[in-house]
């Protein structure tokens, strides 16, 4: 689609072409989008910002200089963002693609093991896993921790970046190409040879993420937490989605292998409450009662996990 094209379109529009009306929970994905400028405006008293379509781009966000407050017509489950743990391909410096057989290494067995003991408190509705091999072996270290029966399904919207004639090759030889320097700086302009841009690639998972998220809240309710079990660049788009930020900016976040990062879909906005965690206690994702409103000043946060007294 030529940018003319999408010029004007809404971000709710373009997520319903990729998710679908008759996709179970729509209904709970309505929402309208409000824009308002990063820089600070002098309005009159008592007035409120116009309301704007502004100018969306490929990726689903909206050029830069704007940023997008999205509003859902009701509160959402919690989704747990699982990277794939260290891969054979990831030891060697490889990028791995798509490439069928790549396994996770021991380190990365470990990794996914400690995921999944950290994982086991919380009962989770779901584990959504990319098709590929690495992606479904972390999938079955969580799955084993868990005493119910998550639904498993696997998407190939949450398959990895298709990075065409980069697949296979050493990073430290791509870092020599004149296109790694666009995919640092400006990877909406970019599209891998023989391949798929990355514009796409965070259309796609942003939009398979919310599709699950709405079908798991309207099958469990608004309390209902899963896992979507990805890779590296997939999931940093879609936090990137979730926190605001233009693709662009993107590779200012990491996410290591077998991390978890959470993603609340609210019924104003979007909360990012955790990125590229590889430790600590996640009990209080199956206590914790998540307000519709950002608390000011940050809140109590969650309960601590309460210990025994000898």
């Amino acid at each position: 689609m030529s940018r003319d094209k999408v010029a004007g379109t809404t971000l709710s529009s373009a997520i319903a072409r990729l998710i679908g009306p008759d996709a179970p929970g729509w209904a709970h994905l309505t929402r309208s989008v409000r824009l308002t400028p990063t820089f600070p405006q002098q309005l009159p008293s008592g007035t409120e910002p116009p309301e704007e379509t502004g100018k969306a781009v490929p990726d689903g966000s909206f050029r830069a200089g704007m940023h997008h407050r999205v509003r859902y017509s009701k509160e959402m489950a919690t989704v747990i963002l699982v990277r794939h743990g260290r891969t054979t391909a990831n030891a060697a410096g490889l990028l791995a693609g798509r490439t069928v057989g790549v396994n996770l290494d021991q380190v990365g067995r470990d990794q996914a093991a400690l995921t999944g003991d950290r994982l086991a408190a919380v009962p989770v509705v779901g584990v959504v896993s990319s098709p590929l091999e690495r992606c479904q072996q972390t999938a079955q270290f969580i799955l084993d921790r868990q005493l119910g029966n998550p639904l498993t399904p696997i998407d190939p919207d949450l398959t990895e970046c298709d990075y065409g004639q980069w697949q296979g090759r050493t990073l430290s030889d791509l870092a020599t190409e004149d296109l790694w320097t666009v995919v640092q700086a400006q990877p909406s302009a970019v599209t891998f040879p023989g391949g798929e841009s990355m514009a796409a690639m965070q259309a796609r998972s942003v939009a398979a993420i919310r599709r699950h998220d709405a079908a798991f809240e309207a099958e469990h309710g608004a309390g209902a937490v899963w896992v979507a079990v990805s890779h590296g660049d997939i999931i940093k788009s879609i936090l990137a989605d979730a926190l605001g930020m233009h693709l662009d900016l993107f590779q200012r976040i990491n996410v290591g292998p077998a991390s978890v990062s959470i993603v609340r879909y609210g019924t104003s906005r979007p909360s990012v409450y955790a990125t590229n965690t590889d430790a600590g206690d996640l009990s209080w994702l199956s206590t914790t009662v998540h307000a519709a409103d950002a608390p000011v000043g940050g809140g109590a946060g969650p309960q601590p996990p309460r210990t025994s007294i000898t």
